[in-house]
């Protein structure tokens, strides 16, 4: 029988630690691509969304329920809110809409919240198949073999990282939701050496295949290429996603940028997008000093959304919308 949801440290800590990492790679996009920077960009996008993922459908206990009013609280609000400050923005900033809004697509990295929905009320249908994990492999790899616009309503995302968010279905499903991140003391070391491979070849990889924004056959790459290179890149990622589990479930110091990811997420591309890019004048030209500048804009802006005023205010605001949206039932002003 599974058990009740019970909030688990470990978990946090590894959403705190992806939390940063994801700042990171977005400050990045702020200033010209370059080798040394596009080697910590590629590295970071192996395994931060596919493990954000694979955690959101681990913590839906089974992805096997459809709760209409969850989904719509805790996703859709949330979605539809800074979807509309960021489009709002983005009209101010340069008097025309943006092209997102354009394609009908989530703006910018509000395809996370998005995609999210769409697994949400993809995981019911999903989870009745015996061979759900192969069939959202399957839908996977056929998304990246025919060309048409990705960006539209987020669908190449939700289609090619469809697989994680059901491996974490099936893993709270198997271990009845006790996620097993104490393991055996070689379990560490081999994580943190796996992950030093993935660094060493993340120059080599194809960057719009960890996008997923697009489908592979817009690059003209041959059928079974794009088949091979899908299916390597699903072993690759998932092998990195469990090692950075295994990795950042011990760093207890990352726990409240876990609990407060969320808000984190939503609030930190307003302040880099349409503030912080306007003005860049003051970083270094030196890579090395521009790395660690951008580290530090990173974590300092992760510990700034994370503090308890902003999770409580964002609550608040998505209270007040629900309040608009939606109509209570009659037992809920009883008494």
């Amino acid at each position: 029988m599974l058990r009740s949801p019970v909030r688990r440290p470990e978990i946090d800590n590894i959403k705190g630690l992806l939390i940063v990492l994801t700042v990171l790679a977005h400050t990045m996009e702020l200033v010209p691509p370059q080798p040394q920077l596009m080697h910590f960009y590629n590295f970071i996008y192996i395994f931060h969304m596919p493990a954000f993922l694979f955690l959101s459908g681990y913590l839906s206990r089974g992805g096997t329920e459809f709760n209409a009013t969850k989904v719509v609280t805790q996703l859709f609000i949330p979605f539809l809110f800074f979807n509309g400050v960021y489009e709002i923005a983005w009209f101010l900033q340069t008097g025309a809409a943006s092209k997102y809004l354009i394609n009908f697509a989530p703006c910018w990295i509000l395809w996370f919240v998005f995609s999210l929905m769409c697994m949400r009320l993809l995981s019911p249908v999903m989870m009745v198949f015996k061979g759900s994990l192969a069939l959202a492999v399957v839908i996977g790899v056929i998304s990246s073999l025919f060309v048409y616009n990705g960006f539209v309503l987020s669908l190449s995302r939700t289609l090619v990282f469809l697989p994680y968010y059901i491996a974490g279905c099936l893993v709270w499903r198997y271990t009845a939701g006790e996620l097993p991140l104490k393991l055996p003391r070689f379990a560490f070391p081999t994580a943190v050496l796996f992950l030093g491979f993935c660094f060493y070849i993340a120059p080599g990889l194809n960057i719009v295949a960890l996008y997923g924004n697009a489908p592979l056959a817009g690059t003209g790459m041959p059928t079974d290429e794009i088949i091979t290179l899908r299916l390597g890149y699903y072993i690759l990622s998932s092998l990195a996603v469990i090692s950075i589990c295994i990795v950042a479930a011990r760093f207890n110091w990352l726990r409240r940028l876990g609990e407060n990811a969320l808000y984190i997420y939503l609030w930190h591309g307003l302040l880099l997008k349409f503030v912080i890019s306007h003005d860049l004048s003051w970083l270094s030209h030196s890579v090395p000093l521009l790395l660690i500048e951008l580290l530090a804009m990173a974590v300092i802006i992760t510990l700034l959304f994370s503090r308890q005023v902003v999770a409580r205010f964002t609550r608040a605001l998505f209270d007040k919308l629900q309040q608009m949206l939606l109509e209570k039932h009659p037992s809920e002003n009883a008494g």
